[in-house]
C-alpha cells in the first residue's frame, strides 16, 4: 500500500511528499523547514539552494540526535528509579510477610 502524500511548496519547489499524521501536521514541519530555510538565506552573501538544503537537513538532523540523547538519558534515569522502586516494594512485602 503506497502511504498518503501531500502537495506542499519547499524551498520553492512543489514536491509530494508523505503526510505525517496529518496534512496539517506535514504542513506545519514543512513551514519549519522553509522558515528554516529563509534564516540560512539571510545570513549568506550569496544564493546557493543546495547548500542551503543541505545545512537545513544537517541542522535538523542535529537536533534529531540531540533529542534522542536527551530521551536516552531520561529513559536511564526512569529505568533507576523503577529498580529503585522495584527494590522497595519487596522490601515491602518482606515486612509484611514478617509481620503476618
Amino acid at each position: 500500500m503506497i502511504p498518503p502524500t501531500c502537495e506542499v511548496s519547499l524551498g520553492g519547489l512543489t514536491v509530494r511528499v508523505p503526510t505525517f499524521k496529518s496534512v496539517e501536521d506535514t504542513r506545519q514541519i514543512v513551514e519549519s523547514i522553509n522558515a528554516r530555510l529563509k534564516d540560512l538565506e539571510s545570513t549568506s552573501t550569496r544564493v546557493n539552494t543546495q547548500a542551503f538544503a543541505l545545512m537545513a537537513a544537517y541542522e535538523f538532523a542535529k537536533a534529531l540526535h540531540e533529542l534522542q540523547d536527551e530521551m536516552a538519558v531520561r529513559d536511564a534515569a526512569v529505568a533507576t528509579r523503577v529498580v529503585d522502586l522495584a527494590d522497595k516494594l519487596t522490601e515491602f512485602a518482606s515486612i509484611i510477610e514478617r509481620a503476618e
